[in-house]
């Protein structure tokens, strides 16, 4: 089959919505969703980890050396399920029809021969299939979207190489695979650098992508802190082609764009990011009135204030000019809500979730750790009109009523995630 002709099938394929999974010889931990739908959490911190309800080939993978990632399932009825798998995962999708579910690789962690991403069944949480990389230094860029009806697409990042002084050189790549074996079935460039986020556009004929924009510099093998950012940008592809339909850039000193949202009219919501070296988020944690390290950064790293952005018709403009900028470090997940016309966003170092209106407006500033929730991350809307669900980077999973935004059920108290950056529901 030729690249346009697998495209062009690509595209015909419309939205459905997701499917509920069941529940399979649960363990309970907390009370139950009020939707029959179950969340997806990837734990990065897998160490004397006790897992619950695991599944019996999870067990065997955790006596054997290489990168994992844990990813828990919290069931429609409270229940919670935990495995662990061959992969360094950041994120997850479910098929619309629940039929399987994907566990993106992020980075080259384990090396070319490791498993670059991952596919599983959402209701065991048993391994399905293990993805081939693209080429050799091929890094994963985490995060993949299922086309209805067809297979899934995955952002893929380019090898590391010291920055040429073209972007062009560095741009990465949208890997179409097969959805069940993750086989690779095609491929066509995304039109930036480093690309992280993908979400698939209203009418289902493109993708939307939010591109890092770091490379590395001259006798680096790896990404500086601050990172060196070049040219980071939102690019809109058309996936039956593979043509650049779009580009907007959102250039500021050090500063990553990593995550969106859209609307249905292609309004994007872009979350950036701005990393520093340990302890130079001193000042902001004072203002927050903190004294503790932040749990969400690496070792050697911390987090600045960067603002999102709005894009549209080709150009972006910041947003929450009015903002204290210590609410602003780490912004990391976000979500539309097209009920009440909001975008729903998490800065994790923070301690907040911050609430846009369609038009770039904050709406709602809240701090969660008034409702006992630290270091807020994932977010995921529930099916239904009433809830959505934003989970703690260790613990805690809070269901929040849509519209006014006040916390309602605490979730799955027993269990620990173990460190994410999103969360799924299904």
């Amino acid at each position: 089959m030729h690249k346009r002709d697998l495209l062009k099938g690509l595209a015909a394929a419309a939205f459905a919505p997701l499917a509920a999974c069941e529940t399979a010889d649960p363990e309970k931990s907390g009370p139950v969703l009020s939707s029959r739908a179950a969340v997806f959490f990837p734990g990065y911190r897998t160490d004397d980890a006790r897992l619950l309800g695991e599944p019996a080939d999870s067990r065997r993978r955790r006596g054997v050396d290489g990168p994992r990632t844990m990813l828990t399932r919290v069931g429609a009825d409270g229940s919670v399920r935990q495995a662990v798998f061959p992969v360094i995962g950041h994120d997850v999708a479910i098929a619309p029809d629940g039929s399987v579910g994907f566990l993106g690789r992020m980075g080259d962690g384990g090396g070319d021969g490791a498993a670059h991403h991952v596919a599983f069944d959402p209701v065991t949480l048993e391994m399905v299939a293990t993805g081939l990389t693209p080429g050799p230094g091929w890094r994963g860029g985490g995060h993949g979207v299922f086309v209805p009806g067809g297979p899934l697409l995955c952002a893929e990042r380019a090898p590391m190489t010291a920055y040429s002084g073209s972007p062009e050189r560095h741009f990465g790549r949208v890997s179409v695979r097969d959805r069940q074996s993750l086989a690779l079935l095609g491929s066509f460039s995304c039109h930036g650098i480093d690309p992280h986020e993908i979400r698939l556009s209203e009418d289902g004929r493109h993708v939307v992508l939010a591109n890092y924009g770091s490379v590395a510099g001259q006798g680096q093998d790896d990404l500086s802190v601050p990172r060196r950012v070049v040219a980071p940008c939102l690019t809109v592809v058309e996936i039956a082609t593979g043509r650049l339909v779009e580009r907007i850039a959102v250039a500021a000193p050090e500063t990553e764009l990593r995550h969106l949202a859209l609307r249905p009219d292609g309004t994007a919501f872009g979350i950036r990011c701005r990393l520093a070296p340990e302890g130079a988020d001193a000042p902001w944690l004072r203002k927050l009135g903190l004294d503790e390290t932040d749990r969400t950064a690496d070792p050697g790293e911390s987090y600045l204030p960067a603002t999102p952005v709005l894009a549209s018709r080709g150009t972006a403009r910041t947003l929450a000019a009015q903002e204290p900028p210590a609410h602003l470090r780490h912004g990391l997940s976000v979500e539309y809500d097209a009920l009440h016309d909001e975008f729903i966003a998490s800065f994790p170092s923070s301690h907040r979730l911050i609430v846009f209106s369609g038009g770039g407006e904050v709406r709602h500033s809240i701090d969660t750790r008034d409702f006992g929730l630290a270091y807020p991350c994932g977010v995921t809307l529930m099916p239904g009109e009433t809830f959505y669900a934003v989970a703690g980077f260790w613990r805690g999973l809070r269901l929040m009523r849509r519209g006014d935004h006040r916390p309602e059920h605490a979730l799955a108290t027993g269990a620990a995630f173990r460190g994410h950056s999103h969360i799924t529901a299904a």
